[in-house]
This record gives structure tokens, C-alpha cells and sequence, in this order.
């Protein structure tokens, strides 16, 4: 039996955690089984990068403006050209052009949807309204599912494919002290960590107020900000207006290797998010590198935390509840232990591995329906 003939279009070529699950897909699907294509499109928003990709097809195609409509024929030619056998879409605009595509070349369209409703109310009207030109729409958690299939999409067509993530790339192997002195931070001072970009999404000021609340019981405590974003100067300002403007580290964009260092000298770490949570990765990332969370119960979180297990929720904005999770977390080290073992056990469930496996176990569904 031939390969089948997948092509992976991809409109946003940032380095978040959905593009790293997506380019992690395209290198490790099973080449025996098929033949990958990737297809970038390009716009002013967001430029290819010189990536490589073993055994990959790549075709970048130029948007010259929002409106060049012209480049859904571009490729369509191409996909028809190339027999290409499936599309697969990741987000908002790679699945509109992959819609359209597919359309006009009749070859099926698997598009995704991650975030939830946090596009405003054009895009998401956009979004559900027009799945019914895809076969399939691959989700990353229960809460999106059904977040779909409330709004009328048929939920025999939306497939839940949970994130994946490479556990040992959060686990550094360098001493904490060492790194607690490049920050210059004491041995044993509390730390509590923030990995977000600086959102109004994200909330950082609920984490600035939760941080001045534990630090009434702990004097010493430091909170690291790993993240960037157009908020710093207001977050900044906010930090000095509440008086903990000692107490916190603004570090700037944080990957890799450097992570895993923040990660590995931190006590709890907190997410505050008020929306566009479906499947957070920097949970999954911090229980890899055996960190204790607590982290607001909005949308496919519960589906990573569970409450009292494995890390602590509570209602988004409850500043005083969460300063509570965290004190008891740094108070009883008994706890912290239960729930780093727990967090390690949870993330052998969402290994990378499984998730190229769920999305190969689907294109063999379309491709047999």
C-alpha cells in the first residue's frame, strides 16, 4: 500500500507551545505510513523560519496583503498538483485557507481549534461557523469539545488529541544553588514563578497581589516573571504601587534550556489565567520538572490538576485563596512531595509520543471512512 499524502499548512511561525507540538507532528509522524508536506504561509503578521525538517516536503506560499485572496488558488493548484491526499490546519488562519482548499480540491480537511473563544466574537463566529467544511477537528481537551458541540458542532467529528510535550527538556541537570546565585537568590529563599507572555489574559496582577499576600508569612519570598509582551512597563508600574517591587524578578522571554533552570529552583509554581486556557502546556512542563502548581479551574485545566492530588485550583481572581494553596504548599513539605510525585505521573500521559500517535490513529480513521 502507497503512502498517503498529508500536507500540514502553518500561518504562524512563532515558537509557542501549540507551533512546537505542531513541527514536533510534522518531523516524527511514521514515514512509512505517510508522506509530509508542509505548507507555510507567509504574511506580514508572521515570517517563515529557516527550520529544517528531515523528509518534509516545504512550499511557502506569500500573502501580499490580508485581503490576497489569490493565495487559496496558489495553493490549491499546488495541493491538486501534488495529490495530496489530507490537509491539516492548526490555526485560526492556516484552517480558513485550509477550508477553502480543500473546498475546491475536494480532499479532506482536518482542522483545530485550541484556546477556546478568545479570538473575539468575528473569528469565533468564523471558526464555528464554517466547520462543517472540515472532516474532522482535533481539539486539546474535553472543556473545547464540548464547547463545540454546544455551539451545534456534531460531536462524532470533533476529536480530542491531548497535548504533548518532551518531559526531559524541563528537567535541568544543573545545581540549584548555582542557578539560585546567577539570580542572586538566597539558598533557601521561597520562589514562586509565573511562565506566561504579558497578557490581560494571563492576569500577572493577580499573581503580583497573591505574591504580596504570601509575603506577609514569608518575608524573603521572590517571584520570578518569565514572559514578555506589551504589559511590562504597566506590570512594572503595578509592582512598585503595591509596594513588592523587591520581592520580583522580571526575566524577559525564558526557553529552553534557561526554563528548565527557572523551573528547577522554583517552589510553586502559579498560572492565574481568566480565559483562553484549553490545555495549558506550562503546567504539564512544570510537573515534569517536579514543581507544585496552583493554577485557576478555567476551562480543560481540571483535565491536568486535580485539585488537591496532583496541585491545588481555585476560582480565577480568588487572590486570597490561591495565596492560601500556595502558603500551605510552601508550609508542608509532606504535601509538596505527594504532589510532585503525582504531577510526574500525570505527565507520563501526555509524552509527545501519544500525541503523534492520536493524530495518526486519525488520519487512518478519515482516510478508511
Amino acid at each position: 500500500m502507497s503512502s498517503k499524502k498529508i500536507a500540514f499548512f502553518l500561518s504562524n511561525f512563532g515558537i509557542g507551545g501549540a507551533e512546537r507540538q505542531y513541527g514536533y507532528l510534522v518531523d516524527h509522524i511514521d514515514r512509512n505510513q505517510f508522506d509530509v508536506f508542509l505548507i507555510q504561509i507567509s504574511h506580514k503578521k508572521s515570517r517563515p523560519k529557516s527550520l529544517s525538517h528531515d523528509g518534509v516536503t516545504v512550499a511557502t506560499f506569500e500573502m501580499v496583503n490580508k485581503f490576497d485572496v489569490s493565495v487559496v488558488f496558489r495553493i490549491a493548484w499546488y495541493v491538486f498538483k501534488n495529490k495530496i491526499d489530507l490537509i491539516q490546519s492548526l490555526l485560526f488562519l492556516d484552517n480558513q485557507i485550509a477550508r477553502l482548499v480543500g473546498l475546491f480540491t475536494v480532499t479532506p480537511v482536518i482542522t483545530s481549534l485550541r484556546g477556546g473563544p478568545h479570538e473575539g466574537k468575528f473569528k469565533t463566529w468564523i471558526d464555528h461557523g464554517f466547520q462543517f467544511l472540515s472532516r474532522r477537528v482535533s481539539v486539546n481537551s474535553y472543556w473545547l469539545k464540548g464547547l463545540l458541540t454546544d455551539k451545534g458542532v456534531d460531536s462524532e467529528k470533533v476529536v480530542v488529541i491531548h497535548n504533548g510535550i518532551d518531559a526531559t527538556k524541563f528537567q535541568s541537570p544543573n545545581d540549584p544553588l548555582t542557578i539560585r546565585g546567577k539570580f542572586a537568590i538566597g539558598d533557601v529563599t521561597p520562589i514562586m514563578t509565573i511562565v506566561a507572555r504579558l497578557h490581560p489574559m494571563k492576569q500577572h496582577q493577580v499573581f503580583f497581589d497573591v505574591v504580596k499576600i504570601v509575603r506577609e508569612h514569608f518575608p524573603n519570598v521572590v517571584a520570578l516573571v518569565a514572559g514578555e509582551g506589551g504589559l511590562r512597563e504597566e506590570l512594572e508600574a503595578y509592582v512598585n504601587q503595591i509596594g513588592i517591587v523587591g520581592s520580583v524578578k522580571f526575566l524577559g522571554a525564558v526557553r529552553g534550556p534557561d526554563l528548565a533552570d527557572i523551573l528547577r529552583i522554583t517552589d510553586v509554581l502559579l498560572l492565574t489565567s481568566a480565559w483562553g486556557e484549553s490545555l495549558p502546556n506550562v503546567l504539564l512542563e512544570a510537573m515534569s520538572a517536579s514543581v507544585p502548581v496552583v493554577s485557576t479551574n478555567i476551562h480543560g485545566i481540571p483535565e491536568i490538576v486535580e485539585d488537591g492530588v496532583n496541585g491545588f485550583t481555585v476560582q480565577s481572581g480568588d487572590r486570597a485563596e490561591m495565596a492560601k494553596r500556595v502558603i500551605q504548599i510552601l508550609q508542608n513539605d509532606k504535601l509538596k512531595k505527594q504532589f510532585i510525585e503525582k504531577g510526574l505521573q500525570k505527565v507520563q500521559a501526555f509524552c509527545m509520543d501519544a500525541m503523534v500517535k492520536g493524530y495518526e490513529d486519525l488520519y487512518e480513521r478519515v482516510f478508511s471512512s
